[in-house]
């Protein structure tokens, strides 16, 4: 009988460790530019827009399954829909972000068209948090954290509060 209870107790501790640990896939967000560009609005104002692509990508061979994004104060309704919900491993899906905000003409040409210096603080700071699951359903979370031109991804077995810097 004792042979028995240390098979089970075997397949306990091997269907654990597969679940929590083994079997843990890990997504990154990053974001890269695709151009920005200006248009005069009237005489006194300029429509300034940022185009960014965010890119999610799975860095391990194993599926992110039920991929969920909480945005949080980033203009999220300036992001096309998501439309992809699992991520195969070792691949990537992105989603086209296009951001416009009109600026007084004078601030323009003072900052001498650095668009960098005028991007809106939603875009320069950003806090996402991504929520996925492994194939036998244990959740993980990636927390990015964007600061300037700084990306940082954490990656979590719980919840992470949104309150941090880099």
């Amino acid at each position: 009988m004792s042979g028995l209870a240390v098979f089970i107790l075997t397949s306990i501790i091997a269907y654990f460790v597969r679940k929590y640990f083994y079997y843990r896939p890990k997504v990154t967000v990053n974001f890269h530019s695709n151009g920005n560009s200006s248009s005069i609005e009237n005489v006194k104002e300029m429509r300034l827009a940022w185009n960014y692509e965010i890119v999610f990508k799975n860095i391990t061979k194993y599926d992110a399954i039920s991929l969920s994004v909480d945005y949080g104060g980033f203009p999220f309704n300036c992001i096309t829909k998501q439309k992809f919900s699992h991520i195969k491993g070792l691949a990537e899906e992105s989603l086209q972000f296009h951001y416009t905000c009109l600026f007084d003409r004078e601030v323009v040409n003072k900052s001498k068209h650095q668009f960098k210096d005028l991007m809106p603080i939603e875009i320069k700071e950003a806090t996402f948090i991504v929520t996925y699951c492994n194939e036998m359903e244990k959740r993980f979370y990636t927390k990015f954290v964007r600061v300037g031109e700084i990306e940082k991804n954490t990656f979590y077995r719980i919840k992470p509060r949104r309150k941090s810097r880099i």
